[in-house]
Order: C-alpha cells, then structure tokens, then sequence
C-alpha cells in the first residue's frame, strides 16, 4: 500500500520564505531530513548533524522534532507552520526586554527552540516572529544565568557570528533580546564606567539618503555607542550597536576619519554606514582603538546557512 502524500513548507534558519515540498507523511523526519537538506542546498552533512524544528511564531512558541516522528505525527499544521533544518535545536527561555533608566524590564518571556549550533544571527528573524516584532527593529542579544539576573547587571552581551555553544551558554539560562531603539532614553550621564566620551564629527548614509556633516557627542558604552546633541541631554540622538558593523579607515579620504559598514542585512532599514571624524591624529586613534574592540563581527567572521 503506498503511503499518502503531503505538502510541507521548509525553508533554512535566517530565511523569510519558505520552500514548499511534497513528502510522504509515514516517512520519518530521520528518514527524509538528508534528501531535504540536499533540495535547500544546504551544506552536505551527516543526518544526525541535522534536525528538524517546527519554527516559531507568535501564536505557538514551536517545538523540536523527534528524529522518529512521522510527518502525520507531526503536532503542526502543514500548510501554515514552517519546518526549519537546524544543527542543535535545544530549547531555553528567551525574554523581550526594555531598559527604562538604569532599569531593565523583561516584557515577554517564552520558551523557545534555539539553534545552539549555527551562528546566533540566524536566529534573529525566528525571534522577530516569536515577539512581533517589526524587521526594522534592531535588537541585540544579551545573557544571563537566570531570570532573575535579568533584572540586574548580571548580564553579559552575545556574539551574533558565533553560535551559542562557542559562548558558554547553558539552555538553562535566559536569552535577552535587546531592541537598540530603546536605548534612546539613556540619559548622557548616566553612565558609570563608559570607554571613552567626547566629541567627533558624524555623517551617516542610509540607502540613497546622506545626513550632513554633524558634530555631535558620542559615548562608548559597551558595544554600543551613544551619540547626542549636546552634553547632559537627556536623550541620546542616536544609538550604533557595534556588533553589527565593521571598523576601518581604509577609503577615508577626510583626514582623522574612519568609517562604521554595516554587516548584517537581518534587519531592514538599517544605517549602511557612518562616518566618523575626530579632532586629532591622536583622538583618532584612541576612539578607533576602544570601537574595534566591540565590532566582535568583524574578527570573528563564520561559515552561516545562507538565507533570502
């Protein structure tokens, strides 16, 4: 007697649209999970390097399948839910969080599959889909070691080209999403130990749009860096997540510049680049010093699936 047929939707971590395969639904995730993979153009791996996980969306929080479920075992509907091929889907708590002054503030909280094998970015537009959040809001991840450090300084920023095992987090913890625009209203002066404060020069190009040369305050905060108006503002103009764009003073024509190129397209909207200027060689070279030091991506490039 031959199997019955089904159409599943399928498409590789970091990507928007999906693929749609016919598959016959007593076969075995274990059984079909290579052929798949091969369909996607994934790179040739063993098929016990691959899993399958039924992605999330802000309904369901997804779950992992069993090597030995069938496709009509599977707990999904076929024609809505999205199949992903991950390399070591484990499940962990991940947390929306604000911060409000000197407060951060978890807002949602869900247990959520994450690919603990593949380079952290690829989870990104998994996470869009879990908060709703919009493809043009840039968040970065943080981690801590339990919920109730979250509330606390108890937290330490994640590599987005790095998976998560390279970084020593444990399922047990909690993933932080950290949406960038919320920054904003961080007052100038409140922080305690930043790297380096003061004045530099910026202009920022954003697709086909170039901003005019502006002198503006800048504050390097960890991996972010903070630019306002003027001293004491209350609100920061601007926030530059480092680990998202690449440092370097090659192709600057003005003198004491240097240039801040995205490079990471998971988020739409995003600045394409800055360029910064500084007062003296010297000032130059120390701001340049202390940034390249939180651009983590461009040292620590990774192979990455892919994705459209």
């Amino acid at each position: 007697m031959t199997s019955a047929t089904m159409w599943i939707n399928v498409r590789l971590p970091g990507s928007n649209t999906p693929e749609v395969i016919e598959v016959e639904s007593d076969t075995t995730a274990a059984e079909c999970v290579h052929d798949i993979a091969e369909k996607l153009a994934l790179p040739s791996l063993g098929a016990d390097d691959i899993s399958f996980v039924v992605s999330p969306t802000a309904c369901a929080n997804g779950a992992i399948v069993s090597s030995k479920s069938t496709f009509r075992q599977l707990m999904f509907n076929p024609r809505d839910d999205v199949l992903e091929l991950w390399r070591s889907p484990r499940l962990m708590n991940c947390a929306l969080v604000f911060k409000e002054g000197s407060t951060v503030v978890v807002r949602d909280k869900k247990m959520l599959p994450m690919d603990f094998g593949s380079p952290l970015l690829q989870m990104v537009a998994n996470n869009q889909r879990a908060f709703s959040l919009p493809e043009d809001l840039e968040f970065t991840y943080q981690y801590s070691e339990s919920a109730q450090d979250a509330h606390t300084a108890q937290m330490r920023p994640l590599h987005t080209q790095s998976s998560l095992s390279e970084q020593d987090v444990s399922c047990d913890g909690v993933l932080l999403c950290f949406p960038v625009s919320k920054l904003l209203s961080s007052p100038e002066g409140s922080f305690e130990n930043p790297q380096i404060r003061g004045w530099l020069w910026k202009r920022s190009y954003k697709r086909d749009r170039v901003s005019t040369k502006q002198k503006r305050f800048f504050v390097l905060n960890g991996s972010f860096l903070y630019y306002y108006k003027k001293e004491r503002d209350a609100l920061a103009s601007g926030v530059i997540p480092l680990e998202y764009y690449v440092a370097n003073v090659k192709k600057v024509e003005k003198k004491f510049s240097f240039l801040l190129t995205k490079s990471f397209d998971g988020f739409r909207g995003m600045t394409t680049q800055y360029k910064l200027q500084a007062e003296t060689r010297d000032l130059l070279d120390i701001w340049l010093e202390l940034i390249k030091k939180q651009c983590v991506n461009s040292g620590n490039k990774k192979s990455v699936w892919s994705g459209s």
